[in-house]
């Protein structure tokens, strides 16, 4: 999901940005016409499973780490099957903190049950990869 410089607000006290969400590469956590809440600062603690803000040649794109190595990472929206690839700390604009939906907040976890759908998503891969090397075995 491509996001602007113009359409981004920051909070005066704290290191926080906010930014809408325009495209659908991270549905159903993000939809189209939320806003992001995202933390700046230090990004070298980014974890596995964490939404973040990236800088790309295209633009701010807001995707999910779904790797770690070292200081690279690798991304992916959670509508996609592929991930974009390897970014290096130093792209990171921030992570997500918050979701604005409709002027509520909901937790970047639970929105639309994304993180579990996402680790189920990666547990049912896995077995079926192995269980696709146990059949090609014999």
């Amino acid at each position: 999901m491509m996001l602007w410089r113009e359409q981004t607000r920051t909070s005066p006290v704290l290191p926080l940005l906010r930014i809408p969400v325009t495209g659908t590469s991270m549905v159903p956590t993000l939809r189209p016409g939320d806003r992001c809440w995202v933390r700046l600062g230090p990004l070298e603690r980014c974890r596995v499973g964490e939404i973040v803000v990236v800088h790309s040649p295209r633009g701010w794109v807001v995707h999910r780490v779904v790797g770690r190595w070292g200081r690279w990472l690798v991304t992916r929206g959670d509508a996609r099957v592929r991930p974009d690839g390897c970014v290096s700390v130093d792209a990171l604009v921030g992570v997500v903190v918050a979701i604005e939906r409709q002027g509520r907040y909901v937790s970047r976890y639970d929105a639309g049950g994304a993180r579990f759908l996402y680790l189920l998503w990666t547990w049912c891969r896995a077995l079926g990869l192995w269980l696709w090397a146990r059949v090609r075995s014999r």
